[in-house]
């Protein structure tokens, strides 16, 4: 979707990504996996091609998963994804502050993962704190940003992956 942004392309994966997404969400050893893969697509769709409706159903269609899931970690980064979803496009920010803040305690207290910190990052810009540090913040935040999908995927997916024998 990404590389060929065609309308009439992008309509044809979203169907075929529906199809295939609803066959495996019907199998229970694979509704982590899934659920990660679906939040990926949540954020590249947030990121490069804003369809409200498309992203409301991603996540509509996560949140029923998300009762089957035990991880706290892809819990966490639903409510993440859901918050930067009401932040960034529907300008909702203290709907969003408030899923940011449930992300943040459903992580361990002893995790420091890219996650925790982008949840941090999120809150300190609706809370819009001055300081030194957090131009600092901004400034390490943005040289990341271009790494943000491999370092979720590896963290989030890769491990559902590990334990699939194809």
């Amino acid at each position: 979707m990404t590389s060929y942004p065609e309308a009439e392309l992008v309509t044809k994966l979203k169907e075929t990504f529906w199809i295939d997404a609803e066959m495996v969400f019907q199998m229970d050893e694979f509704k982590e996996t899934i659920l990660s893969i679906d939040q990926l697509g949540i954020y590249v769709l947030l990121e490069n091609s804003p369809d409200i409706q498309f992203i409301k159903k991603l996540i509509n269609k996560s949140k029923t998963i998300l009762i089957d899931i035990d991880c706290k970690l892809i819990r966490s980064r639903n409510f993440y994804l859901e918050g930067k979803f009401y932040k960034n496009l529907l300008n909702d920010t203290n709907k969003a502050l408030s899923l940011f803040y449930n992300a943040l305690d459903l992580l361990e207290n002893d995790y420091e993962g890219f996650l925790k910190a982008d949840i941090l990052y999120e809150i300190s810009r609706i809370k819009a704190i001055e300081s030194e540090a957090m131009t600092a913040l901004e400034l390490y935040h943005g040289h990341l940003e271009s790494q943000f999908l491999f370092t979720h995927f590896h963290e989030l997916t890769l491990p559902s992956f590990k334990f699939l024998n194809f």
